[in-house]
């Protein structure tokens, strides 16, 4: 820059100016002078938006510079130690901000400085001074509340309904819905154990009044587990989760143990092998759900323990299955085929549209388990089974059961009749037994209805017998005051029974009083 050049034409045109305004007889000129150049450098000032306290969360910084620096100020001018940085805004020449995020659950300090030479005022001036500010933080450990978000639906139960209860029992202290210990906003069960109750006091938790029920618990041979949200004074201490067909009814328990001191967290009750070795019974409706905090264990002074989202498996009521819905929530069956085949995969058996099937027989007396087996490339397949049954221990009976495909509840209001492919043993087929045919519907509101109809076995060996559905009478109504309605609401299970004098006690004994029994079930279809 040549600025002697500068100065002499400047001098040059005020001599000119000046003779000009003479010439025109004007006044004297005023004298002109030369612009001083800025030289001086621009500064920032740095403050936080939380200063003169402790940060719970982010903080936002605001850099104020003493002139216009432009654009020349970035967020990579700034230095951050103690957080993570977030959005950089030019709000204006003079101004700009950043958001910084404290690491979560910690405490410490931030530190956000700007070196020297990091920006320049419009002169090109740059900062001779750096800038720096501390900003002490203390973010707590989050909080968590016994609601997840994830128990918006049914069977889930959260305990913020009118129409969720508890019925405490054996001593229980109390069992009453409370605010959530750590959240206000959320409803919870809290039951108290207290000195003078049994070890083994407990509540049942209720969604229907009237039967002390839930709505029905839909195990599979795949999953046979129920979570519950707990929050326990201890940790170690055993939580007992009994399913039971109805309250005093008698079912499965399982135990887990708590990990956690006055924090929620989710336990895991697994079926799969019951704690008190009562296996699973698949033709069996589970609908009533008891919590026993601090299992077999006796208090000395009251303890209270909260539980929230107790969730399981659904019943199934329709969907799935070989022929898709049926848009009623229905399943609709290919051709009226309920089951067409059946494999041993899951143990013991499952139809080939996706339906369990397996068999029982009366636990209250003694039997021999004599075979069983399946059939599946037969011309007619089957899956079967016998007992050996003794002459002096009658059970009431024994039977199998196969489920709609998918486990779902098949659509068959269109349908007239049943047809079944079942025969025995000949020892059993020679005595002319009657074979009971049984129709569950899907359960609603813990009550599971049941139609119940007749086979003759004409002879033995391999047959099938067609059924008019309109003669099967209705033995468990539930809702329904007639069969038509039950049939059109659906049937979940096709039950075969061999009961009571129907059994034979006459051929093929062992010699020891035992005599077979036992069935083949084959294909069964609707048409």
């Amino acid at each position: 820059m040549n600025l002697n050049h500068k100065r002499f034409a400047l001098s040059a045109l005020s001599l000119a100016l000046s003779a000009i305004l003479t010439g025109c007889g004007g006044s004297d000129s005023p004298a002109v002078t030369t612009a001083a150049k800025d030289t001086t450098p621009p500064s920032v000032t740095i403050s936080s938006s939380a200063s003169g306290q402790v940060a719970k969360g982010d903080v936002t910084f605001t850099f104020t510079f003493s002139e216009d620096v432009g654009t020349s100020f970035t967020a990579d001018d700034i230095v951050v130690t103690g957080g993570s940085v977030g959005a950089f805004t030019r709000v204006s020449g003079t101004s700009a901000t950043l958001v910084v995020t404290p690491a979560s659950a910690s405490a410490g300090t931030i530190n956000v400085g700007v070196a020297a030479g990091k920006f320049v005022d419009l002169a090109s001036n740059a900062n001779t001074a750096a800038a720096a500010v501390s900003q002490d933080f203390s973010i707590p450990v989050a909080v968590e509340s016994g609601n997840t978000g994830k128990c918006t639906a049914a069977p889930c139960v959260g305990f913020e309904g009118a129409n969720v209860g508890l019925n405490a029992f054996e001593g229980l202290g109390s069992a009453t819905v409370e605010n959530d210990p750590v959240d206000a906003t959320n409803k919870v069960a809290k039951l108290v154990k207290v000195a003078a109750g049994q070890p083994w006091a407990g509540a049942t938790v209720y969604t229907d009044a009237a039967t002390k029920s839930v709505a029905p618990i839909g195990f599979s041979a795949t999953n046979k587990t129920v979570t519950l949200r707990v929050y326990s004074p201890a940790a170690g201490d055993t939580i007992m989760l009994k399913v039971e067909t109805g309250p005093g009814a008698g079912g499965m328990e399982a135990q887990a143990k708590t990990t956690k001191v006055n924090a929620w967290e989710t336990l895991t009750f697994d079926y799969t092998t019951p704690t008190n070795g009562v296996p699973y019974d698949f033709t069996k409706t589970y609908n009533t759900i008891s919590i026993f905090p601090a299992f077999m264990a006796s208090v000395s002074a009251d303890k209270a323990y909260y539980f929230d989202e107790l969730n399981y498996p659904a019943a199934a009521a329709g969907g799935g299955g070989s022929g898709g819905g049926s848009g009623s929530g229905l399943v609709t069956l290919a051709n009226g085929v309920y089951a067409s085949n059946y494999t041993d995969k899951p143990t013991p058996w499952k139809s080939v549209e996706g339906g369990d099937a397996g068999r029982y027989i009366d636990t209250g007396v003694t039997t021999q388990d004599w075979w069983s087996g399946l059939a599946a490339g037969d011309a007619t397949p089957s899956f079967y089974f016998g007992y050996g049954v003794n002459v002096a221990a009658k059970p009431w009976g024994f039977g199998a059961f196969v489920k709609a495909p998918g486990n779902g509840v098949a659509n068959v209001a269109s349908y007239a009749n049943l047809k079944v492919a079942v025969w025995g043993n000949d020892q059993l087929i020679n005595a002319h037994p009657t074979f009971t045919v049984i129709l569950k519907g899907g359960a609603a509101n813990g009550c599971t209805p049941e139609l119940e109809g007749a086979i003759a076995p004409s002879a033995i060996g391999v047959q099938s017998y067609t059924l008019p559905l309109s003669g099967f009478t209705l033995k468990t109504a539930c809702t329904y005051t007639t069969a038509a309605q039950a049939l059109a609401a659906g049937v979940a299970e096709v039950h075969i029974q061999v009961l009571g004098s129907n059994l034979q006690y006459t051929a093929g004994g062992d010699g020891s009083g035992n005599y077979p029994n036992g069935l083949n079930i084959g294909p069964i279809s609707f048409n």
